[in-house]
């Protein structure tokens, strides 16, 4: 329960949540986030269920994704 509840006070405090995994006990806290970068399980459970589901390989994919906005 913890990536959930750490998750959802992010977003309640008014945060945008960007979440980076990729298991299964990842799937609840990445559904909450406004983007998501997955692999493995979680990016099989989020694909057509997630708005913003982004693959990822490494975290140098991660940056940059980011950089491009």
């Amino acid at each position: 329960g913890f990536k959930l509840a750490y998750a959802a006070s992010l977003k309640n405090t008014g945060d945008v949540v960007t979440y980076i995994g990729d298991g299964a006990s990842d799937v609840e806290a990445a559904m909450l986030a406004e983007r998501v970068f997955a692999r493995s399980t979680l990016l099989e459970r989020l694909t057509g269920a997630h708005a913003d589901v982004r693959p990822f390989e490494t975290f140098h994919d991660v940056v940059a994704s980011l950089n491009e906005g």
